[in-house]
């Protein structure tokens, strides 16, 4: 039996300045499922909506100074729900809507 590990299960997201950096941390969310799907609320994003050259983003880490960053290139939020999901491979700077 293997032993629950939140420490690799729940990531920040962020929001990153124009050179990708860390600016501020927006809320957390967790993986779900084999892809590595990301789950999180929509008002994580929809209350901080993003300035001139920002990117949302996420930390596949423990600690926001010592690892990569990712950016949330495309994001699908439920109409009906405070739910938001991201793949936490994708890139760039795109954002979506289901």
């Amino acid at each position: 039996m293997r032993n629950l590990q939140p420490n690799n299960a729940i990531i920040p997201i962020l929001r990153l300045g124009p050179e990708n950096e860390f600016i501020e941390l927006l809320g957390t969310g967790f993986f779900a499922g084999s892809r590595p799907v990301v789950v999180t609320a929509k008002h994580v994003f929809l209350d901080n909506p993003l300035g001139e050259g920002e990117n949302y983003g996420f930390a596949n880490e423990r600690s926001i100074e010592e690892q990569t960053l990712g950016i949330i290139s495309h994001y699908l939020q439920c109409p009906d729900y405070d739910i938001a999901v991201f793949n936490a491979t994708s890139w760039g700077q795109d954002r979506g809507r289901c």
